[in-house]
């Protein structure tokens, strides 16, 4: 029975494949009778595979609640607020006294493979049916970087960072690139999972390139060569490799053709923040490289048991993401990203995903845009000791927040350039991401614990537990030290 209930066996099933409930660009209707062979022997059925893929994305063990707020409630962003409530279930992560079964922990790990499933039975098919040469690269393509994707977030939850070791030989985590219930797969190495994700990447970028893309200004929740190239930049910022990812960053901000979407807009005299607010109009916005739409057609995976019902206060949200003093106090001046927090009696909350539709909370999260790509570009330059192109990248961000500008040198430019993304990319799901790749520590000085308001970089609760019941019946995985 013990087999019965490992991951690659529960994602196999083929209702797993198929959307669920899905709405505007990716708005199919739900598909759950398709026979197997229909699905997965046809341009139409494997455009509704990969379909479940995206749904899959949406769920709130993913991008709907749990990725986007494990990386701020464990970081140096994050409080519990008073008020909000007796069910806690983000504190485990905030105190950072997760175990290996608590169900978030293990419910993200089963969630986010299940997307690389269903991925991979896209991949895996879709070279096999008729259809055009065009068509099937764009689907291939769409489905290698879903699985670039979902492999990383698994790597930065649940390993450490690239460099921790000289040679990142450290365990990482299984990449999977077949579905198999016979499969007990070992964790590779740190090193072996960048390359392979890489691997997907580049060969994502080629297939969807020369106009093989559904991606669109008005459609950005599709991956796409500059999505893939967009996060290639990324991965490689993670590794450290500074020169190929400010390639990647360069070539996504000169040709992509995105722009950097204004914070403040002055119409007719009167000084319009709606663009501050762009998350939760959910209409994509001229620098949208790739993001996720939730409502109320998504059930629980919008409204209060959504990430913005984790930033959001009672009644109409749990309110248990609270940003802390340390985060507020660093928008300064006149920084219009002061409207992310909101004060409600006398007590901070997120409102960069703010409510306008009554209980449904509504929202997009953008899981990259290009504010990063110059984020990954000021960073890359200094790493490449080039601090005028780094100033210039970074002024970039400033002028538009209506910040002050950035004119400093050596560490304390790069410093600054830290502090900038860390106010730019403020609860969207990379603070403690970046603490981890950048090794280090976890400083609280706003904090309401006993234990755990400063964390070493290099400890055991940089990188989450491996689920005990994955350890239970795969006797090749091994657990993280420390659990």
């Amino acid at each position: 029975m013990k087999k019965v209930n490992k991951i690659f066996l529960v994602l196999i099933s083929i209702t797993s494949l198929l959307i669920s409930g899905c709405e505007g660009e990716l708005d199919l209707k739900p598909h759950d009778e398709l026979a197997v062979e229909d699905a997965l022997n046809s341009i139409s059925g494997l455009d509704i595979a990969l379909t479940g893929s995206y749904a899959g994305m949406q769920s709130r063990s993913y991008y709907g609640r749990n990725l986007p707020g494990f990386a701020h409630m464990t970081s140096d962003n994050s409080i519990v607020p008073g008020g909000a409530g007796s069910f806690l279930k983000f504190e485990p992560f905030y105190q950072m006294t997760y175990i290996s079964t608590d169900n978030a922990v293990s419910s993200t790990w089963a969630q986010i493979y299940d997307v690389i499933a269903r991925a991979n039975n896209v991949i895996n098919n879709v070279d096999a049916v008729d259809g055009s040469e065009a068509e099937k690269n764009r689907i291939k393509g769409e489905a290698l970087f879903i699985r670039a994707l979902a492999h990383h977030d698994l790597l930065k939850l649940y390993a450490q960072d690239y460099k921790f070791t000289t040679d990142a030989g450290h365990l990482g985590i299984p990449y999977v690139t077949i579905t198999d219930i016979t499969l007990e797969p070992p964790r590779n190495t740190v090193a072996e999972n960048y390359q392979f994700i890489l691997v997907d990447l580049d060969d994502a970028i080629n297939l969807m390139s020369n106009g093989n893309s559904r991606a669109s200004a008005d459609a950005p929740n599709f991956g796409s060569a500059w999505a893939a190239k967009a996060l290639r930049a990324r991965v490689y910022l993670y590794m450290g490799d500074h020169a190929n990812a400010l390639i990647d960053a360069n070539d996504v901000i000169d040709n992509g053709g995105f722009t950097l979407a204004p914070y403040k807009i002055f119409d007719g005299g009167v000084l319009d923040l709606s663009q501050i607010d762009s998350w939760s109009s959910r209409t994509p916005s001229s620098e949208s490289i790739f993001e996720l739409e939730f409502d109320n057609l998504d059930g629980l995976w919008a409204g209060i048991s959504s990430l913005s019902g984790l930033f959001k206060p009672q009644p109409g949200g749990r309110g248990e993401g609270g940003p802390n003093f340390d985060i507020v106090n660093m928008y300064t001046g006149n920084d219009v990203r002061k409207n992310w927090i909101i004060d409600i009696g006398g007590q901070n909350f997120v409102n960069k995903y703010p409510d306008n539709d009554g209980a449904l909370l509504n929202f997009t999260l953008p899981v990259v845009r290009l504010t990063e790509m110059y984020l990954v570009k000021a960073e890359s330059h200094v790493g490449l000791n080039e601090p005028g192109e780094a100033r210039v990248a970074i002024n970039k961000i400033t002028e538009r927040a209506n910040a002050p500008e950035i004119t400093s040198s050596g560490l304390q430019l790069m410093n600054d350039i830290l502090d900038e993304r860390r106010r730019e990319l403020a609860f969207e799901g990379h603070r403690f991401f970046d603490i981890k790749r950048l090794q280090l520590d976890i400083v609280r000085n706003d904090c309401s614990l006993l234990n755990n308001c400063t964390v070493t970089y290099g400890g055991n609760l940089y990188a989450y537990p491996i689920p005990q019941q994955e350890i239970d019946v795969n006797p090749n995985m091994i657990q993280n030290t420390g659990y």
